[in-house]
């Protein structure tokens, strides 16, 4: 027994460390944060039920917008037993839902919505059987289809990404 509350002692401290921590620039809200959020927010785990943006803010050191936004991103609607719906904060959907929205980052591709230079990858490549080498030669030769220059390594990168619809690894000549 002495063993379980010792445990949820230091996880406790564990989390309100996590909570005040300093505010680096940039910095964003983890699944740990969130779990603790979630519990000022319900009073779950042994914390007071705090529900004031300004007060949550203080504890995490952030913006009271921060919370906000948090908040937000984690609203759920339940469904209690006697079918009455209630509005939520739920950390692991904030978490889920942080970490989909996380997917869109980073640069665009390249071949981006080109469907003419797709069309005619998957052409050369899947119809023709050419190599990533073979397909530039034949660009290089007869013009380019589009507007969209790449090297033969970005094509193989595509290729091996799944980026060209409809061309694998297994299609190429050597099978990738």
């Amino acid at each position: 027994m002495e063993i379980a509350q010792t445990k949820k002692q230091e996880e406790e401290n564990l989390m309100e460390n996590i909570a005040r921590k300093k505010r680096k620039e940039n910095s964003c809200f983890g699944h740990s944060k969130r779990l603790l959020l979630e519990g000022y927010l319900l009073g779950k785990r042994g914390y007071p039920k705090i529900t004031k943006k300004t007060e949550l803010a203080k504890i995490f050191g952030c913006d009271r917008k921060t919370i906000y936004n948090e908040m937000q991103r984690g609203l759920v609607e339940h469904t209690k037993t006697d079918l009455s719906k209630v509005w939520e904060y739920n950390a692991d959907y904030a978490q889920l839902k942080a970490d989909w929205e996380n997917t869109a980052r980073g640069r665009k591709l390249k071949i981006g919505s080109d469907f003419i230079l797709c069309a005619e990858l998957k052409r050369l490549i899947v119809d023709e059987n050419y190599s990533p080498y073979a397909v530039l030669a034949e660009f290089r030769l007869n013009g380019w289809k589009t507007e969209t220059r790449f090297c033969e390594k970005t094509l193989y990168n595509w290729v091996n990404k799944g980026d060209v619809a409809g061309v694998g690894r297994t299609d190429l000549p050597n099978k990738g």
